[in-house]
């Protein structure tokens, strides 16, 4: 993950960070340490302006206030934590905000492209894997 660094006292998380959202307890603590307790200049949903979602994510962005890092939560959709991004589980949450319709799939690429193992679901996981072991068993000796 990005943003990570070696403190006095160990790891710290400072951003800018790509969170996969797995479990919204873990998510929503991560989104308070990283906002400094929602010390933020925005935090949002974004969505394209004229195109449809995402099929697979929804991206939530937050900005600190002081700072100016931006750090990005990737939801994906029909899990248990895509079900709460609102302003109950993080602090200063503006909901969506309509965006170029380039943003989210840029987003996607770039996350999907830098941190391709955390983005799968274990499904997609078992399927990379069934789908190695049938290529290795194919290949000529």
């Amino acid at each position: 993950m990005l943003g990570i660094e070696m403190g006095e006292y160990g790891y710290r998380a400072e951003g800018p960070c790509v969170i996969v959202a797995r479990d919204v307890k873990a998510t929503a603590e991560a989104y308070d340490h990283l906002s400094h307790g929602g010390d933020l200049s925005a935090s949002c949903e974004v969505v394209p302006e004229s195109s449809q979602a995402d099929p697979s994510w929804r991206y939530l962005l937050f900005q600190r206030s002081f700072e100016g890092t931006l750090n990005i939560m990737m939801f994906r959709r029909g899990s248990k934590a895509a079900d709460h991004p609102s302003d109950e589980y993080f602090i200063n949450f503006e909901g969506l905000r309509n965006v170029s319709d380039k943003l989210p799939g840029s987003l996607r690429h770039q996350c999907s492209r830098e941190f391709e193992p955390a983005c799968e679901s274990p499904r997609d996981a078992e399927l990379r894997a069934t789908a190695g072991e049938t290529l290795e068993s194919a290949s000529p000796m």
